[in-house]
C-alpha cells in the first residue's frame, strides 16, 4: 500500500489539518483565523481542525484515565477563576504527562494519519511536537509547526529540536522565537512570519471605521469614555472586579465586558447592569470584537499574544493586565513595553488610575495609537500559506535527520 500522499488523484483537493488543543482559546483562535484565510482565498484545500486530545488521544489523556477530568478543562477552570497561581503547575504535569506517553501517543497518531491520509498537518500547539514529528516520520505525510505564542519560555515548550529538525516549516511570531527556533535546528526551514489573526483585522473597512458609527453600531453612548476589558476567550471573573472598580471610581464611564464564553459571568453582569451608575455592556462570545476595538477609547486585556496584535491592528491602546501573567505570556509584556503599544499594570489596585491618567492625557494616548501604526503589523497569514503549499506541492527543502 503507498503513503496517503501517493494514493491522491491528481487536482484532487488538498486536506490540510491544523492540530489544537482547547486549552485556552489561542490555539483554536489562531487555526480558525488561518482556516478563514485559507477559505478567503478560495484556496483547493479541505481544511480540519483537529483537537488531538478529544479526536485521538482520548483513551491515554492521562486525567480523563485516571481523574475523569481533561487536562484541558481543568486548565480552562484556571482561567475562568483566575487562578492563574495554579498555572506553573499545570504546565509540570503537563510536560510530564507528554514525556510519559511519547511512544503510545505517537503510535495513535501515526494511525490516525495513515487512516485520515491527510496531505499535510500543521500544529498549533504546545509541548507534543517532538510525538507528531515521530508519528508521521515515514508516511509521506509532512508536518509543520505553527507557534501561537509570540516567544517561547525556557524550558521550551515549542521549539524541540526534533521538532524543529523536522518540520517542514516552523512559522514564529517575532524576531526573538525566531532566534529561539534558529538556535534549535529550524535552520532555513524557518519562517519569521508574525502571528496570524483572522482577516477581518486587515480589512480596510474595519481598520478605518470611525469611532462614532462603531458605537452607534452597537448602541453605545457617544460622548464616554469608553474601556473595553478582554480576558481571553474564557471570560475571566477579574472583568467583575474591574467593572466594580469601575463603578465605585468618580466620574461616569462606558464598560465594555467581554465575557466570552463565560454566559454565567454574563448573565450576572446584565441583571446588576440596570443598576450601575456606568454604562457597562457585557458582551458574550463575539464575532465583531474588531468592531468593538473601534468603538473604544482603551482595551484593558491580559498579555495573550492574539488581544495585544488585534488591538494593535484595530488601533486601540493598549493597558496590560500584568498581574499573575502566565508564563507563557509574560514575555509579551516586554514587547509591548519596548514597542510603546501600551502601558502595563503589574498592580490591579493602580488599574482604575492608569485608565484615568490616560483618559486625562489625550496626547498619551494618541502617542500609543502612532507606535502601533508604526509596528507596521502585517497578515502573518500571507506567508504561512505560501509555506503550506509549497508543502502540499511537494516542494520539498532541506531537512536534517
Amino acid at each position: 500500500m503507498g503513503t496517503g500522499t501517493e494514493m491522491k488523484k491528481a487536482g484532487q483537493r488538498k486536506k490540510v489539518f491544523l492540530v489544537i488543543t482547547d486549552a485556552g482559546g489561542g490555539h483554536r483562535g489562531t487555526a480558525n483565523s488561518l482556516k478563514a484565510a485559507i477559505e478567503k482565498r478560495k484556496l483547493p484545500w479541505d481544511v480540519r481542525v483537529v483537537n488531538v486530545y478529544q479526536e485521538v488521544w482520548k483513551d491515554i489523556e492521562p486525567g480523563l484515565k485516571y481523574l475523569r477530568t481533561s487536562g484541558e478543562d481543568v486548565y480552562n477552570f484556571v482561567l475562568r477563576h483566575n487562578l492563574i497561581i495554579w498555572a506553573g503547575i499545570l504546565r509540570v504535569l503537563a510536560r510530564l504527562a507528554v514525556r510519559l506517553n511519547t511512544g503510545r501517543a505517537a503510535g495513535h497518531f501515526r494511525r490516525f494519519v495513515q487512516a485520515e491520509r491527510p496531505d499535510l498537518v500543521v500544529s498549533l500547539m504546545p509541548f507534543v511536537n517532538d510525538t507528531y514529528a515521530r508519528a508521521v516520520e515515514g508516511t509521506g505525510v509532512p508536518f509543520a509547526l505553527l507557534a501561537t505564542d509570540l516567544l517561547d519560555t525556557e524550558p521550551y515548550m515549542w521549539f524541540t529540536p526534533l521538532a524543529c529538525r523536522r518540520a517542514r516549516f516552523v512559522a514564529v511570531g517575532a524576531r526573538g522565537a525566531a532566534d529561539q527556533a534558529l538556535s534549535r535546528g529550524a535552520g532555513e526551514r524557518l519562517l519569521e512570519s508574525g502571528l496570524v489573526i483572522h482577516p477581518k483585522y486587515f480589512e480596510p473597512g474595519a481598520r478605518t471605521l470611525p469611532r462614532g458609527r462603531a458605537r452607534a453600531r452597537f448602541g453605545l453612548d457617544q460622548d464616554l469614555f469608553t474601556v473595553m476589558i478582554l480576558m481571553g476567550g474564557w471570560g475571566s471573573t477579574v472583568i467583575r472586579h474591574f467593572v466594580e472598580k469601575f463603578e465605585a471610581a468618580p466620574g461616569r464611564w462606558q464598560v465594555v465586558a467581554c465575557c466570552g464564553k463565560n454566559q454565567a459571568l454574563k448573565e450576572e453582569l446584565e441583571s446588576r447592569a440596570p443598576g450601575f451608575r456606568n454604562k457597562v455592556v457585557p458582551v458574550g462570545f463575539s464575532l465583531e470584537l474588531h468592531r468593538l476595538m473601534r468603538a473604544s477609547d482603551l482595551l484593558i486585556t491580559k498579555p495573550g499574544p492574539a488581544s495585544i496584535m488585534e488591538g494593535v491592528a484595530m488601533n486601540v491602546p493598549l493597558v496590560l493586565d500584568h498581574f499573575q501573567t502566565m508564563p507563557q505570556e509574560r514575555p509579551n509584556v516586554g514587547l509591548v513595553e519596548r514597542e510603546g503599544l501600551g502601558v502595563v499594570v503589574s498592580d490591579r489596585r493602580r488599574m482604575f488610575d492608569t485608565v484615568r491618567g490616560l483618559w486625562e492625557n489625550p496626547d498619551r494616548l494618541e502617542e500609543i495609537r502612532r507606535r502601533q501604526r508604526a509596528y507596521r503589523l502585517k497578515d502573518a497569514s500571507v506567508p504561512v500559506i505560501r509555506a503550506m503549499r509549497a508543502c502540499l506541492e511537494g516542494k520539498r527543502e532541506s531537512a536534517d535527520g
